[in-house]
């Protein structure tokens, strides 16, 4: 259960960076909400490598459970890197930028969190096929999402409706962020 609380916080931020970095607006009107989220999943990071440094580990076919030698294991392992780097405090950038989601894209480093609840999720299902059929789907419309604003990204910087394969003006209320 609670690598499935760090998978949701993994796959929040893969969806939410990316659209509100897309679409400030979006950022400005929910702006209370997403940083109640983002440091929510900060704090569930966080506590993920007190889980892990708790975490036993086989070694030559015994299972290790001595604290300092878990420690030892998981401080040593590339794990321990990407969790550290992805819960970097850059959030006090903010002072110096304003609440630019474009500076939490370091908790995307902590994708190998996903990866194993995929992977231990794959093992217990009653069906893998399923499982993985539903995973191969949410990386297809992951990959669309980010397509799709990269897309918008770019027609922003270019003039919205500037050109014949820009993104068309929007509205008033969206051009002024533009």
């Amino acid at each position: 259960m609670w690598l499935a609380s760090v998978s949701f916080g993994v796959l929040y931020n893969y969806w939410a960076l990316i659209l509100r970095i897309a679409f400030p607006i979006i950022q400005r009107h929910n702006l209370i909400s997403f940083v109640c989220l983002d440091y929510f999943f900060d704090f569930i990071f966080v506590f993920d490598i007190l889980v892990q440094s708790r975490t036993g580990f086989l070694s030559e076919g015994q299972l290790v459970l001595l604290s300092s030698q878990m420690w030892r294991h998981y401080v040593f392992s590339s794990g321990f890197i990407f969790d550290c780097l992805s819960v970097l405090p850059l959030d006090f950038l903010f002072f110096k930028l304003g609440y630019q989601p474009l500076v939490r894209l370091g908790r995307l480093l902590k994708c190998n969190r996903f990866f194993l609840f995929c992977e231990r999720g794959e093992i217990y299902s009653g069906r893998p096929k399923l499982f993985n059929l539903i995973k191969l789907l949410h990386y297809l419309f992951l990959i669309i999402h980010w397509v799709a604003c990269l897309y918008f990204i770019v027609s922003r910087y270019e003039g919205l409706g500037s050109e014949k394969w820009v993104h068309p003006k929007l509205e008033e209320e969206w051009a002024e962020v533009s």
